[in-house]
């Protein structure tokens, strides 16, 4: 069941409040406090927004941080997807924006970007610290494709996502799976703004094995794979 983990004080927590925000912001963590903390400062300088986080069971400082900034944490199932449906689930937002907790980004211009947009969907560049040529690459590939990535801080309308289905409630490739259901009502916009993000996963595993693995991934789920095993073989120790 899911539930409310934090809420300053518990009364009236941002998220619930009675004004209608334009823009709800979803976060997914697991263990990401350090990383939300560089984060969550610039976020809520935003007016008309609202912030939701969904802890997956984490066990650091989570909870301290999300009080600092009288912020609401919920908790979900662990796995990206089903998170950001729980989120989705408590949003109240015209707009859905989906950010990684290592995001990096001026989110000022960003969100005059998402409500000024005419398409329903859209996602931003990414820009992987240290992986110049692969982001070059993931941002043309998403451009022809129109397949987004989580990475690239996704944004939808709420109507949007209602007619694809909603959030797909799965613990890998929910980013694959909204952009195929979405792409059929219409084509994202590309959105030049970076949003900078962790490059630790292709220091820690090399880049050229981290390219393979994703493909190899995405070639079994495009075959019609389980994501839940999808999901064990991308989050297994490094060998």
């Amino acid at each position: 069941m899911n539930r409310i983990l934090s809420a300053k004080n518990n009364e009236n927590p941002p998220a619930y409040e009675g004004v209608i925000p334009l823009l709800s912001i979803i976060i997914p963590v697991f263990n990401d406090a350090r990383r939300l903390s560089a984060l969550l400062p610039d976020l809520c300088r935003l007016q008309d927004t609202e912030i939701i986080i969904v802890d997956g069971g984490s066990s650091d400082d989570l909870l301290n941080l999300a009080g600092k900034h009288s912020l609401l944490v919920l908790s979900a199932e662990q796995g990206r997807g089903q998170q950001l449906a729980v989120g989705v689930g408590a949003s109240r937002g015209e707009w859905l924006w989906f950010l990684h907790a290592d995001s990096r980004l001026e989110v000022s211009r960003a969100q005059q970007c998402i409500v000024g947009q005419n398409p329903g969907w859209g996602r931003f560049h990414v820009r992987i610290d240290g992986q110049k040529l692969v982001s070059w690459f993931m941002n043309q590939r998403s451009c022809i494709s129109g397949i987004c990535t989580g990475d690239q801080g996704m944004y939808v309308h709420r109507n949007w996502l209602k007619r694809a289905g909603g959030m797909p409630a799965q613990s890998l490739m929910e980013d694959i799976e909204l952009s195929k259901r979405l792409r059929r009502l219409g084509r994202p916009e590309c959105l030049r703004e970076p949003v900078v993000t962790d490059g630790r996963r292709w220091r820690e595993r090399g880049t050229l094995r981290c390219i393979l693995e994703m493909w190899w991934l995405r070639i079994r789920y495009f075959l019609g794979a389980d994501p839940e095993q999808l999901a064990s073989a991308y989050y297994r120790p490094l060998q």
